[in-house]
């Protein structure tokens, strides 16, 4: 905990320091992203060589079959996040090339209405993925295809209930949230 809230006053301390910079908008990120990571390459550094050597991976331990096996899941994981990213954040960029950056904040601010339907139903599948690879490693394809057909039946009759809602409710709500009268 201490090393988060070290990590945390360094990068907004970082925060600070590009305001006055000329780094513009590389600083933020670097100052929200890489700073945090740094800390947490040191907290590791410190925890492995002081800390709790005796916790330090050794070499001969290491197997690279393991390691070829969760890599090759990790990057399906990260194709699929990137493949995510872009979905959601492809029309932004095309808007702010296209028309003008000005341009991007009303139509975002209103995207975000469409999108929080996604995200609640994100919350509850989520979890589901662990579920189904360790049901998937124990053979029970049964439970995988129920649970599978049931999450395809709530995602699409609670997304198809959102786009109701905002349908015929869409126009107060997004004069609400972006305070228009």
């Amino acid at each position: 905990n201490l090393w988060d809230v070290a990590s945390r006053i360094v990068a907004l301390c970082a925060c600070f320091v590009v305001i006055y910079s000329p780094w513009g908008v590389v600083g933020v990120i670097v100052a929200v992203s890489l700073v945090p990571a740094l800390m947490r390459l040191l907290n590791m550094v410190w925890m492995f060589l002081i800390e709790k050597s005796w916790l330090r991976p050794r070499l001969r331990d290491v197997d690279l079959k393991l390691i070829k096996r969760v890599l090759a899941e990790g990057v399906c994981f990260f194709v699929l996040q990137m493949a995510v990213m872009a979905l959601f954040q492809t029309d932004k960029l095309i808007i702010s090339a296209t028309l003008s950056t000005a341009d991007v904040t009303p139509y975002a601010v209103v995207g975000q209405v469409f999108i929080s339907g996604y995200g609640l139903l994100m919350l509850f599948m989520g979890p589901l993925w662990p579920a189904h690879a360790e049901s998937l490693r124990r053979g029970d394809i049964a439970w995988v295809k129920r649970m599978t057909r049931y999450s395809l039946l709530l995602g699409c009759g609670s997304l198809a209930a959102v786009g109701v809602v905002l349908l015929t409710f869409g126009h107060p709500i997004i004069r609400l949230i972006a305070h228009q009268d």
